[in-house]
This record gives C-alpha cells, structure tokens and sequence, in this order.
C-alpha cells in the first residue's frame, strides 16, 4: 500500500486512490483518525523517519468542535498537498516583527495528550498577500517556515493527501495570536467516532469515483 502512496504525488491516479480509500474502510478499526484543532478529520497513512503521509478530510456537515480561534500558522517542515475531493483554497500572510502590537507569536508544544501555545513574547504585524486555490486532481506546495490558512468553504466537502517532508527537529511551528481575542487555549487530542470517519472514507470514495 504505501508504494501507491508514493505514486499519487508522481501522477494522480483516480484508481490507486480508490485502492487507499478501500484499505482504510477494510481496516477502519486499525486506523489512527482525530479531529485535527484546525477542523478537519486527520488520519495517518505513513510516518517514516523522512517523509509522512496524510489524509485530511472536511466534512460538509460538521467539523472539530475544539476548532482553533488562531488559525495562521507555519510549519518546520515542506508540505505539497493532493486535492482529491473538492477544492482547498490557501491564504498566504507576511509578516514583520514591531517592537508593539498586539498581535504575537505563539510557538505550539506538542505531548501525547494534546497540544498548547506558549508565547514568544514576539510582537508582529500580519498582512495577507494572497490566497491560491486548487481543485481535484491537483496539488500545492506550502514551504518551510510560511504562514499560511487552509481555507474550505462551509456546507462543501473537501479532502487533501498531505506529504510532509524536509522536516527540522530542532525548532517548534508557530501560530500568529491577536491577545485581544487571546484566551488560554490548549488543544487537547480529540478521539473521533469511528462510525462517523467510515462514512466519511465511503462518501469520499464516492465522490473520488465520480470526479467531484
């Protein structure tokens, strides 16, 4: 399974992605699926030592109910992301570092229960350049250390196969926070029911088959 994995990102193939969707709902009580803080269900495929490989799913009728309120973030390593469901739009930001503002960095601690923001007492200044979509069939690359949003439009449904690569161990993602809307936010890992993510894989599989 995890060769044809690593050929969805050579040449997308409507095929082997439905062979992937028909291991995962064979193997559903295997499978490691959360709600990710971001809203939508997140499900490994592979973790190696190099490369790990994704599968997100937003589903159209509801998503995380511990939904992240600072959704801005960068990562500490490259991501390029298949669309194969849908479309997913991403927001790219710059950003400058002020000596005021109330706008700061937040770096995110990772433990086995969850995750939380710790701030880096880094005050910055945040300006959208742009946002890109991408439909079914195509991917996009995210770079090392760039803020960015993933955007999925509410009431639509939408999946990505995620490759993360290029990883730095030595240093933690950061998330921008506005403190005026700050509050302590701590994002605990979110079991999701196993019923609802096999209806999921299965819709999924459904709108693979049929190009939506």
């Amino acid at each position: 399974m995890n060769n044809i994995i690593y050929s969805l990102f050579n040449s997308y193939s409507k095929v082997n992605m439905i062979k992937i969707l028909d291991f995962l709902i064979d193997d559903i009580n295997n499978i490691c699926a959360e709600w990710h803080p971001l809203g939508f269900i997140y499900i490994k495929l592979i973790q190696g030592k190099k490369n790990d490989y994704r599968l997100h799913i937003w589903p159209k009728e509801t998503r995380s109910s511990n939904k992240t309120k600072h959704p801005i973030h960068n990562h500490i390593y490259n991501i390029e992301s298949l669309v194969v469901s849908g479309k997913v739009g991403c927001e790219a930001y710059s950003i400058e570092k002020k000596t005021i503002s109330k706008t700061k960095l937040y770096k995110v601690h990772y433990s086995k229960s969850g995750s939380k923001l710790v701030s880096t007492n880094e005050s910055v200044n945040i300006e959208k350049k742009n946002i890109s979509w991408t439909n079914t069939g195509n991917t996009y690359i995210i770079e090392k250390g760039d803020y960015h949003q993933s955007v999925v439009e509410q009431n639509t449904f939408a999946a990505t196969v995620v490759k993360n690569y290029n990883k730095s161990d030595n240093i933690k993602p950061t998330v921008i926070v506005n403190e005026v809307d700050f509050y302590k936010h701590n994002c605990p890992t979110e079991k999701i029911d196993k019923d609802f993510v096999l209806v999921k894989l299965k819709e999924l599989r459904n709108r693979v088959n049929n190009n939506l």
